[in-house]
């Protein structure tokens, strides 16, 4: 099966990830596959983030997959979890025998994005107005979109144990 674990910035895509990895699955955070993911203009032209960009900045760029590098992911025998968001991802959805979408709140969100260590992304203010507004809409827009939600305030192991459970 092709199955993808989404969410928020914050909700845990990479704790559930590395999990997974943990497990011998084949597990790609699409974050850290090099060519997957770039920044991009409305014209599809690449950009190059300001470490601090204003509100703004995300109303004309976008974080997107790239679809002949995700094809290749996918196209691997057996499954294959892909753990990661993009501002184009429900192009792909298609493609995807299952799509999770991890659930969160804006307070759970916001302590995740403070206190963070591994990567940066959504500490500044500017980034969290962006997320906050953008949090809003995306969970509702994946349910109904078909993605299962899975109540990501839980402890991680739980939140993998039921992802898990619907790939049987």
């Amino acid at each position: 099966m092709k199955c993808l674990i989404t969410g928020v910035t914050g909700s845990g895509k990479t704790t559930v990830a590395k999990k997974l990895q943990k497990m011998n699955l084949m597990v790609y955070d699409s974050d850290g596959v090099e060519g997957l993911t770039r920044w991009e203009n409305s014209k599809g032209l690449p950009v190059k983030a300001p470490k601090r960009p204003p509100k703004e900045w995300f109303s004309n760029n976008f974080w997107n997959w790239n679809k002949d590098k995700l094809g290749t992911l996918l196209s691997a025998g057996g499954d294959v979890y892909i753990c990661g968001i993009a501002s184009n991802q429900d192009r792909f959805y298609a493609l995807f025998d299952k799509v999770f979408v991890l659930v969160i709140d804006q307070v759970t969100m916001l302590h995740r994005l403070n206190t963070r260590t591994e990567n940066s992304f959504g500490r500044y203010p500017e980034q969290q107005a962006s997320i906050i507004e953008w949090h809003k809409d995306f969970e509702k827009s994946a349910i109904k979109m078909g993605a299962v939600a899975i109540d990501a305030t839980r402890p991680q192991d739980k939140v993998v144990a039921e992802i898990l459970s619907h790939m049987k």
